[in-house]
């Protein structure tokens, strides 16, 4: 039975949205990510307003490249910085700040605790490529009730992407935010809602936060705007896609043999097997 989104927490994660990744003066400047954090600026804009948690989660790599993922630490070693813990390169976008005073502490961070960045807003260090792998994020999510997780941030192939992976190991209902993403190619997009995830522009990943029935019908991939059978749909009403549940829970279900026209719930949904679903604009 999936949990009402009613009365469940959402959460907000950023991945990697920092300096040394963002700014196009760096070395490791990832194209797009500037762009992107315009659109996470807005949707951080919405929860905080929401009072829905924040977790910006950050990459630190010290000096000698020790605790860097393996192809990346002869860059390192040989000298060149990349998100150095105390350097201006490593902190986060001014666009993801509530104050733009904030700095990171780099010595918490990597001690494996969370900082604090605002009211239900936090910071913190992840080891490798996943936001849950090796860090406290899970129980931090769970302690505060969260069932639904919102992901954005730098480079969608390395960081975003393995995040939302784990995140759906752990039984999580996840929103993707293309455009809030850097690095965000079609086949990855397609492999993401193949697993259940609904990718939702920023947008409409907003109108959800403020209204979560308002969801795109082409957020999946299973449904657009017109008939279509249930066979397409079967899975999708049984439960692989929590998102697609809700939505389901406000289409209309055709009788054709009575002519009629009928709101159904899901349960409704399955006894309309090898009818007409029709979905309303």
């Amino acid at each position: 039975m999936q949990p009402d989104p009613s009365h469940e927490t959402t959460a907000l994660l950023t991945i990697d949205v920092q300096r040394d990744f963002a700014l196009p003066s760096s070395p490791a400047h990832i194209p797009g990510t500037l762009e992107a954090a315009k659109r996470i600026k807005d949707l951080a804009h919405e929860f905080r307003t929401a009072r829905q948690p924040i977790m910006h989660i950050v990459r630190l790599y010290l000096r000698d490249g020790s605790n860097a993922e393996p192809p990346r630490r002869a860059y390192l070693d040989a000298g060149n910085q990349l998100v150095c813990p105390g350097t201006k390169g490593a902190d986060l976008l001014d666009e993801l700040k509530s104050d733009s005073a904030f700095g990171l502490d780099a010595d918490l961070l990597m001690s494996g605790e969370p900082q604090e960045a605002g009211p239900r807003e936090w910071v913190m260090y992840k080891p490798r490529w996943g936001a849950f792998y090796g860090t406290t994020l899970e129980d931090h999510l769970r302690a505060l009730d969260v069932g639904t997780v919102v992901i954005c941030g730098c480079n969608f192939p390395n960081c975003p992407r393995t995040t939302t992976y784990e995140a759906s190991e752990r039984d999580f209902q996840i929103i993707f935010v293309p455009d809030a993403t850097s690095g965000v190619y079609e086949r990855g997009l397609e492999e993401l809602r193949s697993i259940g995830v609904a990718v939702l522009n920023a947008d409409e990943c907003l109108s959800w936060l403020q209204a979560p029935e308002r969801v795109s019908r082409r957020a999946c991939g299973h449904l657009k705007r017109g008939d279509v059978t249930t066979p397409d749909c079967r899975g999708v009403v049984s439960g692989s896609n929590p998102i697609l549940e809700r939505r389901l829970a406000a289409i209309t279900c055709h009788a054709p043999r009575r002519g009629q026209l009928r709101r159904t719930t899901i349960a409704g949904a399955h006894a309309c097997r090898g009818r007409k679903l029709l979905i309303r604009a």
